[in-house]
């Protein structure tokens, strides 16, 4: 969309330009389409729109009969344009491609590449106003490796930082692409599920907790009792605050560390259940 209307733009753009004559100054108000383009769909559409910006500017020049020393001076003249817009796009669409980086990876853990504890909290803060206005029901869980202190004190901490990644993906991998895997700081995750009640909540989290369980045995020399504790709750109903919420499933994973570690620990208004401890 953002290309036609760039083109829609150059078009009118030569029509103006036309019309003024040559005496009225047009480059930058060219270079504002082939900039518009190259930010919002990138280096190779905006090197296009570029071309076209030149090559109508170009033909404007020539309609308008400009007296010149030399034959090659308008082909000269059209080059340096295409040159400037190609360049100018070129760096302008580096700037949005940076900026896109940056913004992701100020969401995203450095570790593990899943979101941050700051983007978690945007999207349940976003999920809940969505609970508000449709009803429907929302999981909220948090996944503790229990002793992990053990593993880094036994095969190191480059070896904790890869079953750190490793459950990660594996969550990530157990649950749907709507679905929020995050790394609140150490070794404990969050996850969020919308749209989720009890019996899907269920399914999903024991999934997931067969899957951090699995990394963990699959680790090689990792201690016995490293494990996975996961407390999660069923919201039927937004709770008052973002906070509220992740407090609430907080309080069920120390409490599934309190009934014997190792388990997950599911309730809300629907059904409360656990699966048992290994």
């Amino acid at each position: 969309m953002v290309v036609v209307v760039g083109l829609a733009a150059i078009a009118l753009l030569g029509v103006i330009d036309h019309v003024t004559g040559p005496e009225v100054g047009f480059s930058v108000v060219y270079l504002a389409p082939v900039g518009a383009v190259a930010w919002a769909a990138g280096r190779g559409p905006g090197v296009s729109m570029a071309l076209i910006a030149a090559t109508v500017w170009g033909y404007v020049d020539r309609s308008a009969g400009l007296e010149v020393s030399h034959p090659l001076i308008p082909l000269w003249n059209a080059l340096v344009r295409l040159c400037f817009f190609a360049i100018t796009a070129w760096l302008i669409a580096d700037v949005r491609r940076m900026h896109n980086q940056e913004r992701l990876l100020a969401r995203s853990d450095a570790l593990t590449g899943v979101a941050n504890a700051r983007a978690f909290v945007e999207a349940l803060e976003h999920e809940l106003a969505r609970m508000r206005r449709t009803g429907n029901p929302l999981t909220l869980a948090y996944v503790d490796l229990d002793h992990f202190k053990k593993v880094n004190d036994t095969l190191g901490h480059t070896a904790g930082d890869e079953l750190l990644k490793e459950v990660a993906a594996r969550l990530v991998h157990s649950l749907r692409a709507v679905d929020t895997v995050a790394r609140l700081g150490g070794d404990e995750f969050a996850l969020l599920l919308p749209d989720t009640d009890s019996a899907a909540g269920g399914i999903a989290l024991h999934r997931c907790h067969d899957a951090a369980r699995a990394a963990v045995r699959e680790t090689p020399g990792v201690p016995a009792d490293v494990g996975a504790t996961i407390g999660a709750i069923v919201f039927q109903q937004a709770p008052p605050s973002a906070e509220a919420a992740i407090k609430a499933a907080d309080n069920r994973m120390y409490k599934a560390k309190r009934v014997g570690r190792d388990q997950l620990l599911l309730a809300g208004p629907d059904r409360p259940g656990s699966s048992p401890p290994l």
